[in-house]
């Protein structure tokens, strides 16, 4: 069994994403990477760990709200203002909508 795994792409001149890649490939030598091979290894590392920390992201927003829910469940918020209920009430909601920037 060989060590190394081979791999041909075809790049689709018509396709402007795809046209701009293969220029960008031509005119490697400007890129401060060794190789074509090179650089195709990185890209793909580098996009299996920007998947990998998203998920991990997406992992700990969930577990951040969860926690987040269950210590501020049941707890009083009191104000030194006064606040009739129905301004508690705003800013509960207000709160809540805060927390929807960690999803």
């Amino acid at each position: 069994m060989k060590d190394e795994y081979k791999l041909t792409i075809r790049l689709r001149l018509n396709d402007e994403r795809e046209r701009r890649l293969a220029e960008y490939l031509k005119s490697f030598h400007e890129s401060g990477f060794n190789s074509r091979n090179q650089f195709v290894i990185e890209a793909i590392a580098a996009f299996m760990d920007a998947d990998k920390k998203e998920r991990y992201l997406d992992d700990i927003r969930s577990i951040f709200r969860e926690e987040m829910g269950k210590q501020l469940q049941g707890m009083q918020f009191h104000s030194t203002d006064n606040d009739s209920p129905e301004n508690t009430k705003e800013r509960e909601q207000e709160i809540l909508e805060d927390l929807k920037l960690f999803e």
